[in-house]
C-alpha cells in the first residue's frame, strides 16, 4: 500500500478472499503519484497568485495611459507650450517605460513564472500611448510625412543647361 497511510486492511492474508475494486477506481492513478501533498497545492496556489499579480502588475498603467491620452485630446492640435509639453511628455513617457520593462518584470530565477507574457501587455499598452501622441504631432503638423518636408535636405542638382542673353533681329 502507499506510505502516506497510517493503517490499511489487507484481506488476501486472513481470509483468502479477494475483494473487487470500485467501481471508478484506478489503481495507477494512485500509485502515479497523481495524490499532491498539501505543501504542493500551496505552492502551487502560491506561483498562480504571483502570476495574478504580475498581469495585474503589467495592465496597471491603463488607466494611466488612458489620462494622458484625453489630456493630449483636449490640450488641442494647435501650437502651443502646454500643447507640446503634452505631447512631448506622450512621447517620452512610454519610450522609457518600454525601455525599462526588464526592471519593471525580471526573469524568475526559478523559471516557475512567466514573465514574458506580462511584459508584452505593459509594453502593448504604452505603445498605444505613443502611437496615439504620435497621431497628435501628426495632426499638428510637426511630422514630416510629406516629400515637401524634406526638400532642404536634397542636394542641389547640377546645372545641365546654360543660357546667356541673346541677340535682337531687327
Amino acid at each position: 500500500m502507499a506510505p502516506f497511510r497510517k493503517w490499511h486492511v489487507e484481506f488476501e492474508e486472513g481470509g483468502g478472499r479477494h475483494v473487487a475494486d470500485p467501481p471508478g477506481y484506478s489503481a495507477t492513478a494512485r500509485d502515479s503519484g497523481s495524490v499532491t501533498s498539501t505543501a504542493e497545492k500551496r505552492k502551487a496556489n502560491e506561483t498562480a497568485k504571483r502570476q495574478a499579480f504580475l498581469m495585474a502588475k503589467a495592465r496597471a498603467p491603463f488607466k494611466q495611459v488612458a489620462f494622458m491620452c484625453f489630456m493630449m485630446y483636449m490640450s488641442g492640435t494647435s501650437i502651443q507650450i502646454f500643447s507640446l509639453m503634452m505631447t512631448i511628455s506622450g512621447i517620452a513617457g512610454p519610450i522609457q517605460a518600454m525601455l525599462k520593462s526588464g526592471e519593471v518584470f525580471p526573469a524568475d530565477p526559478q523559471g516557475k513564472l512567466d514573465t514574458f507574457s506580462p511584459r508584452v501587455v505593459y509594453c502593448i499598452i504604452h505603445a498605444a500611448q505613443l502611437g496615439f501622441a504620435l497621431n497628435r504631432l501628426n495632426a499638428m503638423g510637426l511630422m514630416p510625412t510629406h516629400a515637401s518636408d524634406w526638400v532642404s535636405a536634397l542636394a542641389v542638382p547640377r546645372v545641365q543647361e546654360f543660357a546667356s542673353g541673346g541677340v535682337g533681329l531687327e
